[in-house]
């Protein structure tokens, strides 16, 4: 294997301090990597000035990798393998890897030849969300373990712990008890207005004698469920610092038992409206329409028979007359599950063909052409490199003048941009190709193994349809959900299940 190396003096996140032997520390990691690996390092590409967008080695490394003059690339850190982590990510994963060239990390002791696809965008995934949440760190402070943030139900400690405000954790506990007895977060929230009882807002403005407006003098059913669902009050404080969720302990205010109890209270929905029952569940509610105007449908029921049936709103839109005014509710529904019981038989052959010989070589057929056209962006992109070292030289010279130059260069970057935003498309057709042909494909996740028996639940019947269509109140249709990975499977697997 033909490996090189890259190093470079300042880190691409710089939320790391510059630190002067970090150009040893790199060589030594990646020289211990190699040995243990039995590699040989042919190149080595190092950005040793101490300037935070210097990249002259990393475009150079860039430029020998499209042009296939190394297999490997071995880096000390993952945060030191480039300017910032988003040129090293687009260079490793989306330009360098799908041609299949590797990368290892000595510091991670980790080389993609050794791992899945999945695997090695889960480490560059992970590396990212470090890299931002080193970041977001410096940039935002609002969530530091130094600020002090006023708790309803507490009050703060000179040494920075919180011990329990009485005479608010008074009104806490009353709420929750209110909750469990059965009264409403309305409820609540009228009693504690009628009786005068300050806001958390109000609560903490006048501690510092300042009026908090009065938006925030009135109590309402949130407020009441902001305390409700806040389980601080049991002694789980929970916070996010630098993107991570940490859990500290806190004095409890109720009991578990009554937050619990207080639980079900919060989540009980009222199904009775103005001593109204509940109508019929209506499962092609906002998905059904007119075939030819695309008008919305709604549901009513005839006076005569009491029976359910869809017709055009009243008073009905601009819309020619059709020789029927309405369609059965029933009629739809089982014209629905029909067409869906066809669409699973259509998945369950699919599924079955994805084990055959047929199946691979389909996809590979698919993949060949796809890798066709990255080839041919690589071979343009290696072009347009050379062409910019070319004038990057001519201008060293003084062959070009720097108003030249910039033009020449400005150029140059655009048809980059471009090309890459090629390459990405077809990289991520090829994903797409791999997730079509296997079980990971979502129509036939939905669709295989759906079960359809005489009991099956109309209400189930809208997670499998986006759409219902009615021609001329005479027959219904259906369109079904992720039909963009169904149509990328040839015709022929369709047809053969009808």
């Amino acid at each position: 294997m033909r490996c090189v190396s890259y190093t470079r003096a300042l880190s691409g996140c710089w939320a790391i301090e510059p630190k002067e032997d970090m150009l040893k520390k790199q060589n030594a990691l990646i020289t211990e990597y190699a040995k243990k690996r039995g590699w040989k390092i042919t190149q080595k590409y190092s950005d040793r000035k101490k300037v935070r967008d210097e990249e002259t080695a990393f475009l150079q490394m860039k430029q020998d990798g499209i042009n296939r003059k190394y297999d490997c690339i071995l880096f000390g850190s993952i945060f030191y393998a480039g300017r910032n982590y988003t040129s090293t990510y687009d260079l490793i994963y989306l330009i360098l890897y799908p041609a299949g060239v590797h990368f290892a990390v000595a510091e991670d002791d980790f080389c993609s030849a050794d791992k899945t696809k999945d695997e090695v965008e889960a480490y560059l995934q992970k590396n990212r969300s470090v890299y931002r949440g080193e970041i977001a760190s410096i940039i935002a402070t609002r969530q530091c373990k130094g600020r002090q943030y006023m708790k309803y139900g507490y009050v703060w400690k000179d040494d920075d712990t919180l011990e329990v405000d009485e005479i608010a954790a008074q009104i806490i506990r009353e709420i929750f008890e209110m909750c469990r007895d059965g009264s409403s977060m309305l409820t609540i929230s009228k009693s504690l207005q009628e009786r005068g009882i300050d806001t958390p807002f109000q609560y903490a403005y006048k501690k510092f004698d300042k009026d908090c407006g009065e938006r925030h003098k009135n109590w309402n059913a949130a407020r009441v469920k902001n305390i409700l669902a806040n389980e601080m009050y049991i002694g789980k404080w929970k916070r996010c610092i630098r993107g991570i969720d940490y859990e500290y302990p806190c004095p409890v205010i109720v009991d578990q038992t009554l937050f619990d109890a207080a639980q079900q209270g919060l989540h009980k929905r009222n199904n009775v409206k103005n001593g109204r029952s509940n109508s019929e569940y209506s499962w092609y509610s906002g998905i059904i329409v007119d075939e030819e105007t695309q008008h919305p449908l709604m549901s009513y029921i005839k006076p005569s028979d009491k029976e359910h049936i869809l017709r055009f709103r009243y008073p009905a839109p601009q819309v020619k007359r059709y020789q029927q005014l309405w369609i059965k509710v029933d009629t739809v529904t089982e014209s629905a599950k029909k067409m869906l019981f066809c669409e699973v038989q259509k998945a369950r052959r699919v599924k079955q063909l994805l084990e055959t010989e047929l199946c691979e070589k389909e996809k590979a057929a698919q993949l060949e052409q796809l890798r066709k056209k990255a080839i041919a962006v690589f071979a343009k992109m290696s072009a347009v490199e050379k062409e910019l070292m070319q004038y990057s030289k001519r201008y060293e010279a003084g062959e070009l003048t720097e108003e030249d130059y910039s033009e020449q260069y400005q150029s140059s970057l655009l048809k980059q941009n471009e090309m890459n935003a090629t390459l990405q498309t077809h990289m991520t057709a090829m994903e797409e190709v791999e997730t079509v042909f296997s079980s990971k494909n979502p129509w036939l996740e939905l669709y295989a193994n759906l079960q359809i028996g005489e009991h099956f639940d109309k209400r189930e019947l809208k997670k499998y349809i986006s759409k219902v269509l009615v021609y001329r109140f005479e027959t219904a249709s259906v369109e079904f959900i992720h039909v963009k990975w169904r149509d990328r499977l040839p015709k022929l697997w369709l047809e053969e299940t009808r």
